[in-house]
């Protein structure tokens, strides 16, 4: 994924002086070069190029408040990690499903390098444990896989500091 990323950032620049990586990039500039790129390069780099504007949205929804924002934006990073990146699995994609799935559950995704793996779900506090009923529940029947559950809560973590 990153060799074919890196393809699109090449063939972009030639035409589009300025871009040193796709986060030079806006949609509008990779619709205006889509010709000159392979399919999936194209895929690939539609995937980050909207990502990073999903990341953006979901700071403010955050900053906001919106949780049907977060959801919506959730959905569409793992619809895109499926099919623009291509990097999700079966088993990722029935884990989503049956989170969003329980009342309570705000959004979900997969989470890490992908091919397999972890999801992420944001539940409103007092959901967590219907949440987990319901993996434990459902994903062995729809994967033949168990599935476990961590339950963990956000905290203020690394931040800006000035410098002196």
């Amino acid at each position: 994924r990153r060799a074919e990323c890196e393809l699109g950032v090449r063939l972009i620049a030639a035409r589009e002086p300025g871009v040193k990586s796709l986060r030079d990039v806006d949609l509008e500039m990779l619709e205006r070069n889509r010709d000159r790129l392979p399919e999936n390069v194209a895929r690939r780099c539609e995937h980050i190029v909207r990502e990073d504007d999903r990341v953006m949205a979901t700071v403010s929804a955050l900053r906001d408040g919106d949780l049907e924002a977060l959801g919506r934006l959730f959905a569409a990073s793992h619809a895109s990690l499926r099919d623009l990146l291509e990097v999700s699995s079966p088993e990722l994609d029935v884990m989503v499903e049956i989170a969003t799935g329980v009342p309570g559950v705000i959004a979900s995704r997969m989470t890490g390098g992908g091919f397999g793996g972890c999801t992420v779900s944001l539940v409103v506090r007092g959901a967590e444990e219907a949440l987990r009923e319901r993996v434990l529940r459902d994903y062995f029947k729809r994967t033949g896989l168990n599935a476990k559950v961590y339950a963990v809560s956000a905290v203020d973590g690394a931040g800006e500091i000035e410098a002196r």
